[in-house]
C-alpha cells in the first residue's frame, strides 16, 4: 500500500506475511507463483511495468478491468506480459457463471437467432460500462462499428458508487456485431440506482437478466388464444441462476492444472478487444460519427 500504516493494519487483520510500499520488494520477499493486481486501472500499466521488470516475476497475473486509461497503455501491458511469458487474466463480468448460463439458453432455446440486443449500465465505461461491453464481446463476439452520443450532464458523484469519476465517459450507443446483429447501449449516471442489466430478442422468446446479474428470466412464444388472432410471447420463466461469481470462476482457473484455463474468457486478447471496443465508443461520441474497429 502507499500508506505503510494501512499496509501493516492489512497484515496484522488477515495474518500476512509481508507488507510494504514497494511492488518490487514484495515480489523479492514473497517470490510469488501468481499477483494479483488491485490497482486504479490509471496507474496499473505502471505497476505491471513494475512487476514484468522485476527476477521474481510470477508465472500468472490477474488485473482488474479495464486493463488501463487509454487504448495505448492496454497494448503495453499486454506486450509486456507476452513478453515476459506471463500468462494474465482480466476479471470482467463475461467470466461470471451466469453469462456461460445465458450462452447455453441462447443456443438451446434459441437456436442463437439473436435479431437484436440491448444492455444498460449505470457509472462510467470504464467503472461498469467495461463489464457490459465484455458480456457484449462475450456472448456475441467482435463489434463491427459503433456510433455514439455522450451523455453530457454533469455529475459530481454517485450515492451508491465509490469508484464514478466525472470524468469517466458516458454515452449512448449502437453496435454492429460482425455477426450482423445489432445491438444497443444506454450507459448512464443519471439514474438513482445502479444497474447493468441486458435483453436480448430473439425469433422465438426472449431473455432479460435484471437485478445487477441476480435475475434471469426468458420468454417462449405462446398461440393464439380465444381473444387474439396473432401469436403472443408466453408468461415469463424465472430461472435459477447457477451459484457462484467471476471470482470464483478466476480461482478456478487459477487452481487449473492447465496454464491456458481462462484464456478463452478472461485472456489478455479478449480484454484488449473489449477496450479496444470502449476505446471506439468514446472516439464516436467525441467525432459524432460511425467508428469502424
Amino acid at each position: 500500500d502507499a500508506n505503510a500504516q494501512n499496509a501493516e493494519l492489512f497484515k496484522e487483520m488477515f495474518s500476512i506475511p509481508w507488507s510494504g510500499q514497494s511492488v518490487s520488494a514484495g515480489l523479492d520477499a514473497v517470490q510469488p507463483d501468481t499477483v494479483i493486481v488491485a490497482v486504479p486501472y490509471q496507474v496499473q500499466q505502471r505497476v505491471v511495468r513494475e512487476i514484468v521488470a522485476s527476477p521474481y516475476r510470477p508465472r500468472r497475473l490477474v488485473l482488474e478491468k479495464p486493463l488501463a486509461a487509454d487504448l495505448a497503455d492496454a497494448h503495453a501491458i499486454l506486450e509486456a506480459c507476452r513478453d515476459a511469458g506471463i500468462m494474465t487474466l482480466v476479471n470482467n463480468e463475461c467470466g461470471a457463471p451466469v453469462i456461460a448460463q445465458i450462452e447455453r439458453i441462447l443456443a438451446d432455446s434459441y437456436d442463437n437467432e439473436v435479431i437484436s440486443i440491448s444492455a444498460w449500465c449505470s457509472s462510467g465505461l470504464h467503472a461498469v460500462g467495461i463489464h457490459v461491453l465484455g458480456m457484449l464481446r462475450y456472448l456475441f463476439g467482435p463489434v463491427e462499428w459503433v456510433r455514439a452520443v455522450a451523455e453530457t450532464e454533469h455529475v459530481a458523484s454517485l450515492p451508491f458508487s465509490t469508484n464514478f469519476t466525472p470524468d469517466d465517459p458516458r454515452v449512448h450507443a449502437m453496435l454492429g456485431f460482425r455477426s450482423g446483429q445489432t445491438g444497443f447501449l444506454t450507459n448512464s449516471a443519471l439514474t438513482r440506482y445502479t444497474c447493468k442489466e441486458l435483453e436480448v430478442t430473439c425469433r422465438g422468446g426472449r431473455l432479460r437478466l435484471t437485478d445487477n446479474g441476480n435475475r434471469l428470466e426468458t420468454w417462449g412464444t405462446a398461440v393464439p388464444g380465444e381473444s387474439t388472432v396473432s401469436y403472443r410471447l408466453a408468461d415469463p420463466e424465472v430461472i435459477t441462476i447457477e451459484q457462484g461469481t467471476v471470482f470464483s470462476r478466476i480461482a478456478g482457473f487459477l487452481a487449473s492444472d492447465d496454464e491456458t484455463a481462462g484464456q478463452d474468457v478472461l485472456g489478455l486478447d479478449i480484454a484488449l478487444d473489449t477496450y479496444r471496443l470502449l476505446d471506439a465508443l468514446i472516439a464516436s461520441s467525441q467525432a459524432n460519427k460511425e467508428v469502424r474497429l
